[in-house]
């Protein structure tokens, strides 16, 4: 599957993030670290 932002619709409130916008990248940037939870997740 192919992970662009048009098929992404993010909800992440952090604008100045490199990868906002591009769900699938910042998933798996935060999987690596295990301590930390993407922010659009956060308030779950």
């Amino acid at each position: 599957m192919e992970c662009t932002q048009k098929t992404n619709k993010c909800t992440c409130p952090n604008n100045d993030c490199p990868r906002h916008g591009k769900c699938c990248d910042c998933v798996a940037f935060h999987r690596d670290d295990k301590k930390n939870l993407p922010m659009c997740l956060r308030s779950l």
